[in-house]
């Protein structure tokens, strides 16, 4: 497993990294130093005589590299690995850990610092900050909250060790919040509620939940696809038409369950076709509740 830790200038990254290398045995690359190796100078030369660009240009080959050369291998990444597009592509392929830090702790650590640091003789670490926090949240697989290099270690060892929980995202579609009082013949009488906390009960998993009635709101949620390990989705009347929900699927890549909590092949004609049916793993239709817990097992 490749993990990359990321983070903005001062966050940590480089302490934590370290004492994973000393203390906990982990083979480690420091994006930065991979570069300056191979082009025998350092960062701030690299940035001086050829810019930003080119050095970003760089940051996505050795990424490249890292990922095609090596199997078990704890990546270092500069704050800026985020600013470029292509590196989430790549970085997609391992896992991606945040160490989120205040901005008191990035000054604090920046003042005891002696690496230069480019970025910061033209911007104030408030600017970068708020440049890239959302960057930061969308290439994240998990976030740890800084507040020790030697507490961030132990979060990033229980990643490897395969202690951390997977995560399920939980999607229903359109007219299932009026679950428990629409057709109860064909949907029962459980509240969306209570079947998302039945589905809660399975402590094997970490899950998230979202419910729209906006064929666009899922899609978007689809996109936020990094965050999870797996889908569960009742695209409800959507089922039947949404070339959108199917694509975005696809464009994700994640094992995917889709559930029905009536059975559509035996209702009116035009439910009988289902545009999601044609990506998911699996499709379990007419068991109410039920169809849910046997999409966990499908999981398990």
């Amino acid at each position: 497993m490749i993990i990359y830790i990321i983070g903005m200038p001062g966050c940590g990254k480089s302490k934590t990294a370290k004492y994973l290398q000393i203390e906990k045995n982990q083979y480690i690359i420091d994006l930065d130093k991979y570069i300056e190796e191979q082009l025998e100078t350092d960062i701030p030369t690299i940035f001086s005589k050829y810019g930003e660009e080119y050095f970003r240009l760089l940051e996505t080959r050795a990424l490249e590299q890292i990922s095609d050369d090596f199997g078990d291998v704890i990546v270092s990444c500069g704050g800026g690995v985020v600013t470029n597009s292509n590196n989430f592509t790549v970085m997609k392929k391992g896992v991606t850990v945040f160490l989120d830090a205040p901005i008191e702790t990035l000054k604090e650590h920046l003042c005891n610092s002696s690496t230069q640091r480019p970025l910061l003789k033209v911007k104030t670490i408030e600017q970068i900050y708020n440049e890239r926090i959302e960057l930061y949240r969308k290439f994240a697989d998990v976030t740890i909250s800084y507040n020790s290099y030697i507490e961030a270690a132990d979060e990033i060892m229980e990643i490897i060790n395969g202690k951390l929980k997977k995560k399920i995202l939980v999607i229903n579609g359109p007219n299932l919040n009026m679950l428990g009082l629409r057709d109860p013949k064909h949907y029962g009488t459980l509240t969306l509620d209570e079947i998302n906390n039945m589905i809660k009960e399975e402590t094997a998993f970490d899950f998230e939940f979202y419910q729209s009635n906006h064929e666009g709101a899922i899609v978007d949620k689809l996109q936020e696809y990094k965050k999870y390990d797996g889908i569960i989705i009742n695209p409800a009347a959507y089922t039947h038409t949404s070339v959108a929900i199917l694509d975005a699927l696809k464009a994700v890549g994640l094992p995917t369950v889709e559930v029905h909590l009536s059975n559509i092949n035996s209702r009116e004609e035009f439910r009988k076709f289902s545009y999601i049916s044609l990506y998911a793993a699996k499709t379990i239709c007419g068991k109410g509740f039920e169809g849910y817990t046997e999409a966990l097992d499908f999981f398990l």
